[in-house]
This record gives C-alpha cells, structure tokens and sequence, in this order.
C-alpha cells in the first residue's frame, strides 16, 4: 500500500483531512448497520463524498465488510456503540481523528471492545493500549510503526495514514478516494 500516497488522494482531497470516522463492520447486513446507525435503510440513496458533510452517515460495501462514514458525528467512534455494533457474532472496527490529534483506533467483537490505541502516537507504550487483550491485532502490525514501546517514530500524519495500512490488513480492502 502506497501510504502517503493513498493519504494525499483519498483524505486531503475528499477534505477529510481536520476530521474523519469510520466504522468497518462484518457479520452485518446493511440494513441493520444503517438502523444502528439510527438510519432508516429504506429511504437510501445514491450518495457521494459530498454529502457526508451534510450529516449523513454513507454506508457501502467493503468486501467482506460494510463501512460508514460519519464526519459531523462520531458516533461509531463510542465504545458502547462500537460494541453494540459487533452484537451477535459480528465484528466492527472503529479509526477516527478530530482536529484535537487524537486518533484512536478500535476493535469490538461478539458485543465486547477488544483492544484499540492511539494511532497518532504511533500506539506509544504498551499503557496507550487498553482492551481485554491488546494482542488482538498484533497479526495486522508488523513492519508498521507501532510498537507497543516507546520506539515509535514520525508526526500524527505519518501514524494516521498508517492506520488505514491496518484497515487494508484487517478487511481485505481498500477506500478509493473515487
């Protein structure tokens, strides 16, 4: 994955860059992801990176996953929601970021957070990290810049296009800045 590159296309140029929340689910049809949401899935429409500025939540495919992005809410980036959202078997994964610098990342499987960190300090020791077991995604980090020490190395925007290399890992897929 082409990092800085995928973080010049796909968030600077769809203005995401001050703000940004996604929330990747599996296990989950899109109608009941939307209804979380507090979205009726019935009155869905063809939507574009455009209208996320006007409060709308964009739900789409992502392979195995579905993604929502918020920009005026952070609603999946609640802990209680996160893991509501992975109710009944499902998993959701949560990475946003406000102007404040922090970006954290999160986990939720089968009803319950599972481990998240803060991506802008590059996860920083091993305290940034908390969750039941902050192992859980250790499969997805290797050869990227966050050790669960103090190692880590770069500004938040290095970190945060680095996050979505995990997302790659996670999901099998990748946001086209299209």
């Amino acid at each position: 994955m082409r990092v800085h590159g995928f973080w010049n296309e796909a968030i600077i140029n769809t203005g995401m860059a001050p703000i940004f929340c996604g929330t990747w689910t599996r296990g989950l049809p899109v109608a009941e992801v939307a209804e979380r949401f507090g979205a009726d899935a019935s009155t869905r429409r063809i939507m574009s990176w455009d209208d996320v500025w006007s409060g709308w939540v964009l739900i789409g495919g992502f392979g195995e996953w579905l993604l929502a992005l918020e920009c005026q809410t952070h609603r999946g980036g609640d802990e209680g929601f996160l893991a509501s959202m992975s109710r009944g078997g499902a998993e959701a994964v949560n990475y946003r970021w406000h102007i404040d610098g922090i970006s954290p990342f999160e986990y939720a499987a089968d009803g319950e957070l599972i481990t998240g960190f803060d991506v802008a300090n590059g996860g920083g020791a091993l305290h940034n990290w908390y969750g039941r077991d902050i192992h859980a995604l250790d499969p997805y980090l290797e050869g990227l810049p966050f050790p669960k020490d103090d190692s880590a190395r770069g500004d938040e925007y290095h970190f945060r296009s680095h996050g979505f290399a995990v997302i790659e890992r996670m999901t099998g897929g990748r946001l086209d800045p299209q």
